[in-house]
Order: C-alpha cells, then structure tokens, then sequence
C-alpha cells in the first residue's frame, strides 16, 4: 500500500512510509505510527532535512526511531513504553 521511505502529506501533516502498511509520523518530538487510507499526497521532492525541519526533530533523532522499524524482526520485542514501538533484545 505506501512505498517505503516514500514521504506522504495530509492535511499538512507528512507521514513517512516505514513499511508497506505502516506511515510514521511526529507530534512535538514523539513517534506515532498510524495507517490513513485516503487522502495521502506523495511529497516526491521533499529531502529527509526538510522533513526533520517540518517535525522539528534531528536527523539522527528520525534515523534512531526508524531504524526500530527497518532492523531485523526475529531480535525485537514489543516496547512496554511504546506501544507500536519496537526494541532491540
């Protein structure tokens, strides 16, 4: 359904595609993983800089939270914290 590592835009909220049914997104500095079926734009021209710029994060503050989602899924555990965020055992 998304293209991984593709940035998607609604209602000027951008959302990036961490996994083909998973869009990730930022309110203040926090992590939200969430599915919208309709309405989604893709942002084709949009770097990684300027999405950091928008959720007002780091760039290494995206690539920590990311890399949750991209290492591999047999050495993770659900996050008692973080609902829908995964941790490395």
């Amino acid at each position: 359904m998304y293209d991984i590592g593709m940035v998607y835009k609604k209602n000027g909220q951008y959302y990036l595609a961490v996994d083909s049914k998973k869009l990730l997104t930022f309110t203040g500095s926090k992590p939200t993983i969430c599915r919208i079926r309709k309405g989604l734009q893709k942002e084709l021209s949009m770097s990684v800089k300027e999405l950091c710029e928008a959720w007002e994060i780091t760039v290494e503050y995206l690539d920590k939270v990311v890399a949750f989602y991209l290492i591999d899924r047999d050495k993770v555990t659900p996050s008692s914290t973080f609902e829908r965020e995964l941790v490395a055992v």
